[in-house]
């Protein structure tokens, strides 16, 4: 029974933390475009769960008190665990991707080269994607072969 409990405790932390469905649901809409669907489980439904397994565990009485502050005060823990910088850098590239992504397409499709493309990219879009792009650029600039440095950007 406790390793179950425990088991489901440890899945709502897990699905709770890379939340990043409602990150975007706090940004401001552009004009005609779509938001993705939300996937996932949220962390409110997250710590809910924890705080089930948290009851079950503990028993009744105290148990159900102490599961009730786990659902309750959960969700604003887990959104203290991230810096509020990375969460501003997360939610702005992701407010800026599409934008990104629609640029270096049409860069690409005029027959720039890669590093061309990243640049100018970079340049259009400021802040923590133009960054990143910059940092392919250079990459590609140095001799880095093409994959390695577009890999550079999932890190």
């Amino acid at each position: 029974m406790t390793v179950l409990a425990a088991l489901l405790a440890a899945l709502a932390v897990a699905v709770a933390i890379p939340d990043r469905a409602a990150a975007v649901e706090r940004l401001p809409r552009r004009h005609g475009s779509a938001r993705p669907a939300r996937a996932g489980l949220s962390s409110s439904g997250a710590c809910l769960i924890a705080g089930f397994a948290v009851a079950f565990v503990v028993g009744f009485p105290a148990g159900v008190v102490v599961g009730a502050a786990v659902a309750a005060c959960g969700p604003a823990a887990l959104s203290r665990l991230e810096p509020a910088s990375v969460r501003r850098d997360r939610d702005r590239l992701v407010l800026d991707l599409p934008l990104a992504l629609d640029l270096l397409a049409a860069c690409l499709t005029g027959g720039a080269s890669l590093a061309a493309a990243a640049g100018a990219v970079a340049t259009a879009v400021p802040g923590p994607c133009g960054a990143r792009l910059s940092g392919v650029r250079d990459a590609l600039a140095a001799g880095t072969p093409p994959g390695e440095a577009w890999l550079s950007l999932a890190r």
